[in-house]
């Protein structure tokens, strides 16, 4: 809820800057923008460890009410594990961590309402992203013995393919950049990657499996845009 009162709190500023200005965006046929997307909510991720996602894009109009539009998602976050209690010598500590990496990409069709300063739309796309994670432990001891690397842990690493839906508005600040808010509804196919426990020369591998979900949840599925058209 918080999320969805910060997107419209962005849009009435944006609202208030833009009031009494004159903008008259010209879009038509063959109309192009370089865009920059970042997850305040998001499509397809439903899963914190991949970190905020954000990344370029490539918007192109197909007639003057419908345009493509295709993104590159990405993500990488990488965490210190220090140990959760003091210690007295000689006993020492060692640091563990938690990574993550995620690449994706969406193509989506855009069928705008209304072609003003504000510009409503509706539409409908597919997507795909990779999700990576490793992990170590913190320890402790005389000397510290390094706990076992986890790759891929509690299925958060997976593939996953989305099909799309969607509703926004795009607002131009001024005639040749805007900015949009969307929400989206997808269903997820997740092919979990195996999870890999190693520890010194030893990896034991456990099977993920796969799922397939609805996601309906506005905590999981919003996003805003930046457009430079040119």
């Amino acid at each position: 809820m918080r999320k969805v009162l910060a997107m419209a709190g962005v849009f009435v500023l944006v609202g208030s800057v833009c009031y009494g200005q004159g903008v008259t965006p010209n879009l038509a046929k063959g109309s192009k923008a370089l865009l920059f997307e970042t997850e305040g909510l998001f499509t397809l991720v439903d899963n914190v460890n991949e970190g905020p996602v954000s990344g370029p894009g490539f918007k192109y109009f197909l007639s003057p009410t419908d345009a493509v539009r295709g993104v590159l998602q990405l993500a990488k976050s990488n965490t210190t594990i220090t140990f959760p209690a003091a210690v007295t010598p000689p006993v020492t500590t060692l640091d563990g961590y938690n990574n993550s990496t995620t690449v994706g990409v969406t193509v989506v069709l855009e069928h705008h309402l209304s072609m003003g300063r504000v510009s409503p739309y509706i539409g409908g796309g597919a997507g795909f992203r990779t999700a990576s994670t490793e992990t170590q432990a913190a320890t402790s001891g005389n000397p510290p013995v390094a706990q076992p690397v986890i790759k891929n842990a509690a299925a958060s690493g997976f593939n996953r393919f989305a099909v799309l839906g969607l509703v926004g508005a795009e607002v131009f600040l001024i005639n040749n950049v805007s900015l949009s808010a969307e929400y989206q509804i997808s269903f997820n196919s997740n092919s979990f990657k195996d999870s890999e426990s190693t520890t010194g020369g030893t990896t034991t591998t456990i099977p993920q499996g796969s799922s397939k979900t609805l996601n309906l949840g506005v905590g999981g599925s919003g996003l805003m845009r930046l457009a430079f058209y040119f």
